[in-house]
């Protein structure tokens, strides 16, 4: 019987409008209102935070922008000094005289050889080995030829000296008798016979100069010298 009564009256209640039931327009009325709070209470620090998150990020983006404006004024250039000045002209006068017409054509006619230069450098090698031609050649011949060229020097020595042995015995020999000087041309006697300077004597000798008491002779260009006795 009861659960026949409680199925009626739920059954009544469920047919019942929603705005005729007072308790549940209560309730709804007291949901929304604590609904609205809820979201107010959250809804709240939510803004805040975001706008002060803002104001946050725009703060650093000014920082940064002094920022780059004060180093963008520390690094911004300075005047030059004087002596900058003076080597900058320096320097820009050289680029001139450097792209100068003139300029260009003395080290056009300076680097003109370059090439031969460098294949000189390329053909050095092959330029330090011996030739075909000169390898069928006797390789003792140079040596030999040497030796033969100060053999004959020698040999020219020996007989020179020889000469001049014979040459001073024949000195030796000659007998100066008498010199006469006088202003119109001196004269001496050699061997019985009379001499001037110029003249030859003894066949050999040739008189160079007549001195007081002696005569000064030349042959094959030594000279001897013969005094009175």
């Amino acid at each position: 019987m009861n659960k026949e009564q409680d199925s009626y009256y739920d059954k009544a209640s469920d047919e019942q409008p929603m705005s005729e039931n007072p308790n549940w327009a209560e309730a709804t009325e007291s949901e929304l209102a604590a609904a609205e709070a809820t979201e107010e209470e959250y809804a709240g620090p939510k803004r805040n935070f975001l706008n002060r998150g803002t104001l946050i990020i725009m703060a650093s983006c000014l920082a940064g922008v002094a920022a780059i404006y004060l180093l963008g004024l520390r690094q911004q250039p300075q005047e030059a000094s004087a002596d900058e000045k003076t080597a900058e002209a320096q320097v820009d006068a050289a680029l001139a005289k450097l792209m100068d017409h003139k300029e260009q054509t003395k080290a056009q006619e300076l680097f003109k050889d370059a090439d031969e230069m460098v294949q000189v450098f390329y053909d050095y090698p092959t330029k330090q080995q011996v030739a075909l031609k000169e390898l069928q050649r006797d390789p003792f011949s140079r040596m030999l030829a040497e030796d033969t060229k100060a053999k004959d020097e020698e040999d020219a020595l020996k007989r020179q000296e020889k000469l001049r042995q014979e040459l001073r015995k024949k000195a030796e020999d000659l007998v100066l008798q008498s010199v006469l000087r006088r202003a119109g041309g001196s004269q001496c006697m050699i061997n019985g016979r009379v001499y001037r300077e110029g003249d030859e004597a003894a066949g050999a000798f040739v008189v160079k100069a007549i001195k007081d008491g002696s005569v000064v002779l030349t042959a094959d260009g030594m000279e001897f010298e013969v005094r009175m006795r």
